[in-house]
Parts: structure tokens; C-alpha cells; sequence
């Protein structure tokens, strides 16, 4: 049986697959399914982001119309940021990762060489 029909044409959304692949667009992203923020709110909620890579991430996606950026009336140098319908649609996508890297991390810890003797141990 052939996988192919089943994998996406990578060549036709090369540039969304890049972005969401990104590691601080997938944080980002699970922030602001939580709540919408505002810049300041997103970098501390993102203690070791560099603001110019925040600033340039949030472009992107609201390029990608994953998010939005609303001016606060009462500053209108203040923004928040808030998850669109189509960044919600990354749910599943997130919740597949979780279940993958939860996997992953639990097999390469029963792999290691201690646990290995652990195991050896109690035979």
C-alpha cells in the first residue's frame, strides 16, 4: 500500500509548514489559544525570546492570518494579539505533537543506559 496519497503536496505549502514548524511560533501559538495578549505579555510568557524575533513571528503569522493584532482604544500604542480561526485549526496539529513527543521522550528514557541497568537490576 502506498503512503502517498496520504502526505500532504509539501512543494504547494512549503512556506506554512515552515511556519508552523517554527519552535516559537508553535509557543506563540499554544499562548494565545489560552487568552489574547499583548506584546509585553507574550515575551514573558516567552521568558527567552529575543522582542525582534517575537516582533518578526507575530508578522508571519498575522500574515498567515493564524493571528490578529487589535490597537487598544485606550492606547493606541498598545496591541493584542489573539488567535484566529485558522490558528485554532493548529489544535489537533499541537495535540498530535504532544502525543508524539510524550512518546518519543518515553522511549528514548527506557533506552538509556541507566534505565537499562535498572532494569538488569531487578531480574
Amino acid at each position: 500500500m502506498s503512503l502517498k496519497r496520504y502526505v500532504i503536496p509539501l512543494a504547494e505549502c512549503k512556506d506554512i509548514l515552515k511556519l508552523i514548524g517554527d519552535y516559537w511560533v508553535l509557543r506563540i501559538t499554544v499562548e494565545l489559544l489560552e487568552d489574547e495578549l499583548r506584546f509585553c505579555q507574550l515575551q514573558r510568557a516567552l521568558d527567552d525570546i529575543n522582542p525582534i524575533a517575537l516582533t518578526n513571528r507575530l508578522k508571519k503569522m498575522e500574515e498567515a492570518k493564524l493571528i490578529t493584532k487589535t490597537s487598544q482604544s485606550i492606547d493606541k500604542q498598545s496591541v493584542v494579539y489573539a488567535i484566529t480561526k485558522d490558528g485554532k485549526r493548529m489544535l489537533p496539529f499541537l495535540q498530535a505533537m504532544h502525543t508524539f513527543v510524550s512518546d518519543y521522550l518515553q522511549v528514548q528514557e527506557n533506552k538509556s543506559p541507566t534505565n537499562r541497568r535498572k532494569s538488569a537490576g531487578k531480574r
